[in-house]
């Protein structure tokens, strides 16, 4: 709640800072009587604090103001496209689980091996490679040179293939590393050399004892990850051109479309401290400790 305080505040600042709105909002061939009216219905005749509680009470209402360009209901449009960047994120954020996972898992298991440099050189490549290039590389194998899946756009499911693997990539990455360093020291530990001296199998060690303690902080990673993959790339979305939060961000800073950028920053976080929220829940069924 705090932060979706600060974060109104910071973007309410921000709108006042870049002058007075009515010169972005208003046509050029406004009328002063037109001016001045205008200015008495955003509350702009007011204190700046009066102003402040003014925005307050249109948010608490789901009043986000009306796009400069579209000239449609903010939250409607966000509506409109919240559907598709949230299909877009689960299907990156699966491919990240059942990819960093397994990976980061084996990675640990065959430490020192060929298996583990591989797994680490394909952490290394989606950590380190810029998102426009991995898309263009994988639009211009996959989607031209192949013909296999579509280059661009939601037209059906195979069209979410190219910008899963694009986005999801990097959490791939990020949890395989992840996976790997937590469960490497967790193998170390006491009661892990315990079970298998009492001749558990080597399958159930890992997955049943050694994993579950390793997970706080890729849990950590992948509930901040979620919430920026379902707050949409705008690089990704904008190289597909994926109907998205992620592209319509870059459309609004683009025509100066002051309000759905403001309604897209709370947007996101919003889903930044609801990610927060849960990781902090799930952190009790991992770590029964962290409920004392």
């Amino acid at each position: 709640m705090v932060t979706m305080l600060v974060v109104t505040m910071v973007v309410f600042a921000l709108s006042r800072i870049q002058g007075d709105p009515r010169g972005v909002l208003l046509p050029e061939d406004a009328t002063l009587k037109q001016y001045e009216d205008f200015g008495k219905e955003l509350g702009l005749d007011r204190p700046v604090f009066v102003q402040y509680v003014i925005y307050i009470s249109r948010l608490a209402k789901g009043d986000l103001g009306k796009s400069i360009l579209q000239r449609k209901s903010v939250a409607e449009i966000l509506r409109l496209r919240i559907p598709n960047s949230a299909q877009l994120a689960a299907s990156a954020f699966i491919f990240s689980l059942l990819v960093g996972i397994p990976l980061g898992v084996m990675a640990a298991l065959k430490h020192g091996t060929g298996w583990d440099y591989g797994a680490r050189l394909f952490a290394m490549v989606g950590q380190a490679m810029p998102v426009f290039w991995i898309a263009l590389m994988l639009i211009f194998v996959f989607g031209v040179a192949l013909g296999w899946v579509p280059t661009s756009r939601k037209v059906d499911w195979t069209s979410y293939i190219l910008p899963t693997v694009t986005l999801g990539w990097f959490a791939a990455a990020g949890q395989l590393r992840l996976i790997r360093s937590s469960l490497l020291e967790v193998l170390q530990a006491e009661y892990v050399r315990l079970a298998r001296a009492k001749g558990v199998s080597g399958v159930l060690v890992v997955w049943k004892h050694a994993l579950r303690n390793a997970l706080i902080a890729p849990l950590t990673f992948a509930g901040l990850t979620l919430a920026g993959l379902i707050s949409g790339s705008i690089v990704v979305e904008t190289v597909f051109a994926w109907p998205g939060l992620g592209s319509l961000a870059f459309q609004a800073v683009s025509n100066s479309d002051y309000p759905i950028l403001q309604g897209v920053i709370l947007l996101i976080t919003f889903f930044y401290v609801l990610a927060n929220l849960l990781v902090d829940i799930l952190y009790l069924f991992l770590d029964p400790r962290i409920k004392v």
